[in-house]
């Protein structure tokens, strides 16, 4: 039977293909380099996913990745720019730059929670910023958004549900 005597095609990963380097990454990344200071390359090794990249992590965390021309073209950015350039395999990651995501991890938390918060009282019928807030007892509550912040469910005007978080 032919069919079993044809020759298997050789499977390569994608980042062996070797596309060249887009202009729009190089662009992106020298105004990255360019924006922000105590910038430092880390050049992240080639996967079967990935093709080789280039993350660039400025002083304060704040990081970029782009694929690069592998390497060659690291070297070539690096020397261009002026800046130091590390193998990740190497010397893995700066804490500064896992600071960074922690930070942007709680606020990107805090923003959807404000937004629950929020269509929660929309969908109770409430408006979302009153200055103040009258309780059903007749008091006077705290700011409606720093309620809303705390757990605060409002069912109906007049009533307020402290839910345990």
């Amino acid at each position: 039977m032919p069919w079993f005597r044809r020759k298997k095609k050789k499977q390569s990963s994608p980042g062996a293909q070797g596309r060249a380097t887009d202009e729009a990454d190089a662009k992106h990344l020298a105004e990255f380099i360019q924006s922000r200071h105590g910038v430092e390359a880390y050049l992240e090794p080639e996967t079967y996913v990935t093709e080789t990249t280039v993350m660039l992590i400025a002083y304060d965390g704040e990081w970029t990745r782009r694929h690069i021309g592998g390497m060659k073209g690291a070297f070539n950015l690096t020397k261009k720019h002026d800046i130091p350039l590390y193998e990740v395999e190497k010397t893995g990651y700066p804490q500064r730059k896992r600071d960074f995501d922690e930070r942007r991890r709680i606020e990107r938390k805090r923003a959807q929670r404000r937004r629950l918060n929020s269509m929660e009282l929309r969908l109770l019928g409430e408006p979302v910023f009153h200055d103040r807030y009258q309780g059903s007892d007749g008091k006077t509550g705290a700011a409606l958004h720093e309620v809303a912040e705390c757990g605060v469910r409002i069912r109906r005007a007049g009533d307020v549900e402290v839910r345990p978080r």
